[in-house]
């Protein structure tokens, strides 16, 4: 029997990103992808699609309600964002005290990095693993 693929649902504010992020993981046998630009459409379809897992960027300070949404349904939530190097590691940390999940944006946008990013990314979303991934061997 084949690996099931979730439905995913990507919150993104910048449509450059959200493209990217649906074409990528496409690549990678990840169809079943929602994207939304705004956290009013991304909690509704939170509620009406409990088994899926959302990739957020952080979107000011919203992502914390992204996240308590995910939690509170059981889903896995992961907060994709470009953070300053120096604000990075504080970001991560409270992401993951929430109950998120962290990815530096960072790493998709490195040319040379991207393809492997997306990659592990895609083989984590199909096999559904919980806990902090990460996106590079960084």
């Amino acid at each position: 029997m084949g690996t099931t693929t979730p439905k995913i649902l990507i919150v993104e504010d910048a449509k450059n990103w959200a493209q990217t992020h649906k074409f990528m993981l496409g690549n990678h046998d990840i169809t079943d992808i929602v994207a939304v630009d705004n956290v009013d459409t991304a909690l509704k379809w939170m509620d009406e699609n409990r088994g899926g897992i959302v990739l957020t960027d952080s979107l000011g300070n919203l992502w914390r309600d992204i996240i308590e949404k995910g939690k509170s349904l059981g889903m896995r939530t992961i907060v994709i964002s470009a953070q300053s190097e120096r604000n990075e590691p504080k970001f991560k940390e409270e992401v993951i005290s929430l109950g998120g999940e962290f990815l530096s944006k960072t790493v998709f946008s490195n040319a040379d990095l991207s393809g492997e990013a997306y990659k592990n990314l895609a083989e984590s979303l199909k096999g559904n693993v919980g806990g902090s991934i990460e996106a590079s061997g960084r």
